[in-house]
């Protein structure tokens, strides 16, 4: 998903503000600005024009970022909204920006990748980098992603696969992982602990409702 080496045959990806558009558009060569006229491309906000080189390949990518405010509020969105119209292959950031612009692009990068896969029989795999720079910390853009799909896979798993048994068990394991303490109150044992708002909500369900209580670090 990401790389900091320099890649031979790595694809630009250029971020153009839609105030900044002619003057980008008037320096491209005249094959280029031919396409971006065909495609009526003018960098609105999330807008994508893939350029072809010569052979037919995407030899660039110009990403719309609307009207300019500041590159170092460039939000992940710009990004997220990539992955999935870009043939396979390793991209870079064509221009610089600071270490925080470059971090959501990163973030951004990583959360437009997201599938909701659970019901699929084979998933089709897809080959997309991005070169980042070396003031992206990876590791925390890792634990990101990581939260923000568990959080999208328990939100779009439908409610008949999704009760409050599994539910708590998406919770104690999450606990465990990170070494939580945790205790378990199921059903009518709601309302010896004095929790009578929950019990009332779920206790027709055919599942019986239950809360998870977890505890994490010094008390």
């Amino acid at each position: 998903m990401f790389s900091r080496e320099d890649r031979p045959g790595s694809i630009p990806i250029r971020l153009v503000h839609q105030d900044e558009f002619e003057q980008w558009r008037d320096a491209q060569p005249e094959g280029t600005r031919n396409w971006v006229a065909a495609n009526h491309f003018r960098a609105e906000c999330h807008k994508v024009l893939l350029i072809p080189g010569a052979r037919g390949h995407t030899e660039s990518v110009v990403l719309g970022l609307g009207r300019l405010s500041s590159r170092d509020d460039l939000s992940f969105w710009h990004a997220a909204a990539l992955p999935d119209r870009l043939p396979d292959g390793a991209y870079h950031l064509a221009e610089s920006m600071s270490s925080h612009a470059a971090s959501q692009f990163a973030l951004g990068w990583a959360y437009g990748q997201y599938k909701f896969e659970r019901y699929r029989r084979a998933a089709p795999t897809r080959h997309l980098q991005l070169r980042v720079p070396h003031g992206v910390e990876l590791a925390e853009i890792e634990r990101l992603r990581g939260a923000t799909s568990l959080a999208r896979d328990l939100i779009n798993t439908p409610a008949n696969d999704m009760s409050p048994e599994t539910l708590a068990q998406a919770a104690l394991d999450l606990g465990r992982r990170y070494g939580a303490r945790h205790r378990i109150v199921i059903g009518d044992d709601l309302l010896a602990q004095r929790l009578p708002a929950i019990h009332a909500v779920g206790r027709a369900a055919a599942v019986a409702p239950r809360l998870v209580d977890l505890e994490w670090g010094d008390p």
